[in-house]
């Protein structure tokens, strides 16, 4: 039986768009993060961000998260702590508007 749920019904949506940019980028600081083997809660306090927040932006979850421009700002530091390729990154951000 097939997971229909899982199919994006209308890929024009831009709000599923944006959502799907930000589970990428998660899915690429949950990678980092776990290869590094840090727990949610070790790079978070390295940060100086909750915990939770981490969490949200590693499950792409826009609803627990502040403004956008804020997020962005997290996702950068949290880049550039796993010395990931904070343009790359960044640039993830910029295809959800296309």
């Amino acid at each position: 039986m097939f997971a229909l749920k899982e199919i994006n019904p209308n890929p024009e949506d831009n709000t599923q768009n944006e959502q799907s940019s930000l589970k990428r980028i998660g899915n690429f600081i949950k990678e980092a993060r776990l290869s590094r083997d840090q727990s949610i809660e070790e790079l978070a306090s390295n940060l100086k961000i909750g915990a939770h927040q981490l969490q949200a932006i590693e499950e792409g979850d826009e609803e627990k998260l502040p403004e956008k421009v804020f997020v962005k700002a997290m996702v950068r530091r949290i880049a550039q702590k796993l010395k990931l390729d904070t343009e790359f990154i960044m640039g993830e951000f910029k295809t959800e508007r296309k």
